[in-house]
């Protein structure tokens, strides 16, 4: 019965977790990207404290100042120029196409598939460009309140990380709170390690492909680059999206050019996706492929580009949930998968954990005790 219990109380949990995210799924996917961003100011910030010996608190400051001092200098430096090549890109797609349509007009498939393209778009009517622009300005002044939100919220949760765990912790019968907090203890972990590989990802992806594409020719190299580095965020499906343009512009400029520039893209991600994200984060909560696809496909359809970009720390948060409060606790298999078993015993028997079955210890003493 008591198992039973706690099923009900799961499935009831979720349902009000999906009724909420259905009401007001924008605003709390914009709270879990801040709750990223303050996991992430709060590693490297403990890390910094940690091995300069300073005062957290001071440490996250140092940490701000560096961000904003980077931003402003990569803005000075490099933005005019990035922000001209994805102009110029955006500009230039459209001729890119229309080229590649001319080559292949002759092919009678294509010829009744692709329908030609207009000669001439028609100017908008007054009405219609007030109101486009309009709409411009609402949009523009709901992404600022966004960004403000995003990086308050994060500051905030960086500056006192242990201050929200004990709030969270006062809502768990108090029995469970040592539970609890070994989840969020191991959850903190894992989006650590998680957004680790991302950055590491990106940086690795952006410098491959912006070298490579100057390299061979391609126009707009460097902006190419950037935007397939930041789509690297978004796994597996990022690196078909940033692929794409590169390897139109290329297709423009010859076969091979574009054969050697997908090349490019793919050592990139074969050597970010095989070598350094599983090096980076080893004995996280890995995903399968089709359950990361599947998740961003849901979470795209739901809520857009935000969700799309969210779906896969979304779907680690919930894997662990789900290993850890139905999985071991409610069905009582604390046995761990078969692709963890082979790492955990090495480091049992290096000495450096318990049995494969037993919980690890908790980090989050202080919110417990209270």
């Amino acid at each position: 019965m008591r198992r039973w219990g706690r099923l009900v109380a799961i499935v009831a949990t979720v349902v009000v977790a999906l009724l909420l995210v259905r009401i007001e799924g924008d605003v709390l996917l914009l709270l879990f990207g801040s709750t990223l961003f303050a996991v992430a100011l709060n590693g490297v910030s403990g890390w910094l404290s940690r091995h300069a010996k300073v005062n957290y608190k001071l440490a996250v400051a140092a940490i701000v100042l560096v961000l904003v001092a980077g931003t402003c200098a990569g803005a000075l430096l490099l933005g005019a120029r990035i922000v001209g090549q994805l102009s110029q890109l955006v500009q230039r797609l459209p001729q890119v196409v229309d080229t590649i349509r001319a080559h292949v007009a002759h092919v009678p498939i294509v010829e009744k598939a692709v329908p030609p393209s207009p000669s001439r778009i028609a100017p908008p009517s007054p009405a219609a460009a007030a109101s486009s622009a309009t709409g411009a300005v609402v949009a523009l002044g709901h992404a600022a309140a966004a960004v403000v939100v995003f990086l308050f919220v994060g500051l905030y949760g960086a500056l006192d990380p242990s201050a929200y765990p004990r709030i969270a912790l006062r809502l768990v019968p108090p029995r469970r709170r040592a539970r609890f907090a070994q989840i969020l203890a191991e959850l903190d972990r894992a989006l650590k390690r998680w957004l680790l590989g991302r950055v590491i990802a990106m940086a690795t992806v952006g410098v491959l492909c912006s070298v490579g594409m100057t390299l061979l020719g391609v126009p707009l190299a460097l902006g190419l680059g950037v935007f397939a580095g930041i789509a690297t965020f978004v796994e597996y499906l990022g690196a078909v999206v940033s692929a794409v343009p590169a390897i139109l512009l290329a297709l423009a400029q010859g076969p091979m050019t574009a054969v050697w520039t997908a090349a490019v893209f793919t050592v990139a991600h074969v050597l970010e996706g095989y070598v350094i994200t599983p090096l980076v984060t080893r004995r996280m909560v890995r995903l399968a492929p089709a359950y990361t696809l599947a998740g961003q496909a849901v979470m795209g359809t739901l809520f857009g580009v935000m969700g799309l970009t969210l779906a896969t720390p979304f779907l680690v948060v919930a894997s662990m949930f789900v290993r850890a409060l139905y999985v071991e606790d409610l069905l009582g298999d604390r046995e761990p998968p078969v692709e963890e078993a082979e790492p955990r015993a090495a480091g049992d028997r290096a000495g450096h954990g318990a049995s494969p079955g037993s919980p690890a210890p908790l980090a989050l003493d202080e919110a417990t005790s209270r």
